[in-house]
């Protein structure tokens, strides 16, 4: 198996994607962190944690 790092992928692996490309796996791996106490960019105040806001 070779595996590769993109953040964007290339032209080639969109066209392969949406030619509905079954014989290749897609992988996805998500990296999560979060804050201990939620912060929210209109300053509203809150008590969740950043995990429980998350999941909202």
């Amino acid at each position: 198996m070779q595996a590769e790092n993109r953040l964007h992928p290339s032209d080639e692996q969109i066209a392969g994607f949406q030619e509905g490309d079954t014989e290749t796996p897609i992988n996805m791996l998500n990296l999560l962190k979060f804050k201990e106490k939620a912060e929210y960019a209109d300053g509203c105040e809150t008590t969740m944690t950043g995990t429980e806001a998350y999941g909202m």
